[in-house]
């Protein structure tokens, strides 16, 4: 969905988030990393998981999504799927108006 590409890189998050997670993960490399959230924060964490297991693959990743619309199509699920170190958990109630979107 464009709109959720836009608001993702629009305004930088990836590039302070990572900034910051980078600064953690010098502290304590051996530290698991889980993203999470509901609706719109749970596609945000969903794409930002993602990339970020593409790019720090030394790094386990969980993401914890809930009541998201769905994001991407069979090309993001078999990326994901590949993805050895990320674990995705995307959970919906089925009356919940942010899935139905």
């Amino acid at each position: 969905n464009a709109a959720y590409r836009e608001a993702y890189y629009s305004s930088k998050l990836e590039d302070r988030l990572f900034g910051i997670i980078d600064h953690l993960l010098d502290n304590d490399p051996f530290c698991d990393l889980v993203f999470t959230g509901h609706g719109f924060g749970g596609v945000l964490s969903i794409i930002a998981s993602t990339r970020f297991s593409l790019i720090q693959q030394a790094t386990r990743v969980s993401c914890h999504a809930f009541g998201t619309p769905k994001v991407g199509g069979w090309d993001l699920r078999h990326l994901v799927n590949s993805l050895s170190n990320l674990k995705m958990i995307r959970l919906e109630n089925g009356v919940d108006p942010n899935v139905l979107q």
